[in-house]
């Protein structure tokens, strides 16, 4: 799970360019490859949603975030770039402020960037075609981007991940023993994790009474987003949502996941004052790793660059992914100077 915003800054390590030569995929219509279609700009009423959805369908990686129908929610009116007949696409997630036109990281949608079958791929010819007019930018590429361009500071981002396809008992053994700590002390205090018994609501309202009240970026715009989330992908088989109760049926923690062609994303979570002393979190993840053992799929933690969130993920056993961000902003140098 990752808070993700437009003005977000990441504490990862930047530079000006990031070179992975290894493995690169020539796209169609790069510098690279002058015989094949070319990467096109389409504004949003140009793009053909059956054939963008059908190449998320076969891209690699099977992220949700990249459907048509979960960027018209996360961001609406976004645009695109398009390789050949929908080889290859790009969402740009674009905004407009004061007559500037500018690309942002939405929430709830941890990796975007370039989504094809490739398994590698080298972004740097669609960076190249995002229009002069977006000044400013803020893009996090997906985990099988590579970019090789000198456009932007580049960063590397960690990401958690936890193949599911093991029996229980063998997943468990990779527990650490912090993690198994506070899963027994949750079952002393007699918890129980089920996959019913809780809402939206009341999840946001665990979320808001205890971490969120100490991000005060995060107003009604943010939750009203969650919502519709939660309810297209809900519409679509989408959604899993995990409670922990205690003995007296009183819900202490709770945690959404979408899931999108065998990788079921942690998308949101809310903790208690007595979920956090008992364990409670622990137990959930647990529980819900117990459920979907052996069933071919992968739990993807959606984060974390946190020290503290990346301890409690690789706590399970989960291995680290990265992704890159890139950043640029050409705004005139005043305005520049008024944002600051």
């Amino acid at each position: 799970m990752e808070l993700t915003c437009a003005t977000a800054t990441s504490n990862a390590p930047s530079r000006s360019t990031n070179k992975y030569p290894a493995g690169r995929i020539s796209v169609p219509g790069s510098r690279e490859d002058h015989s094949g279609p070319m990467i096109r700009h389409h504004e949003h009423a140009m793009i053909d949603k059956k054939k963008w959805d059908a190449c998320i369908d076969t891209a690699h990686g099977g992220l949700v975030y990249g459907y048509s129908w979960y960027l018209d929610v996360v961001s609406p009116g976004w645009e695109a770039l398009i390789s050949g007949d929908y080889n290859a696409v790009m969402p740009l997630t674009a905004r407009s402020k004061f007559g500037f036109h500018y690309l942002f990281r939405p929430y709830f949608a941890q990796q975007l960037g370039v989504f094809s079958a490739e398994s590698s791929l080298d972004c740097s010819p669609f960076i190249e075609k995002i229009p002069s007019r977006f000044k400013l930018a803020e893009i996090s590429l997906n985990q099988w981007n590579n970019f090789d361009g000198n456009r932007g500071e580049v960063s590397s981002n960690s990401n958690y991940e936890l193949n599911l396809d093991n029996k229980y008992s063998s997943l468990v053994s990779g527990y650490s023993k912090n993690t198994r700590r506070n899963i027994a002390k949750a079952l002393k205090h007699k918890l129980h994790a089920r996959a019913e018994g809780m809402d939206l609501d009341d999840l946001v309202l665990l979320f808001r009474s205890d971490r969120g009240a100490a991000l005060s970026n995060l107003g009604s715009e943010y939750y009203d987003l969650l919502a519709r989330i939660e309810q297209v992908c809900r519409q679509r088989n989408r959604t899993v949502a995990y409670g922990v109760f205690t003995e007296e049926e009183k819900l202490i923690a709770g945690a959404l996941f979408l899931v999108s062609k065998g990788r079921d994303i942690f998308l949101f979570s809310g903790n208690s004052k007595t979920g956090k002393s008992t364990g409670a979190m622990h137990l959930l993840i647990d529980t819900y790793i117990k459920d979907h053992s052996e069933m071919g799929k992968l739990l993807d933690f959606e984060g974390s660059n946190d020290p503290d969130m990346a301890r409690f993920y690789r706590g399970f056993g989960s291995e680290e992914r990265s992704y890159l961000r890139v950043k640029w902003n050409d705004l005139p140098r005043i305005v520049k100077w008024l944002k600051r």
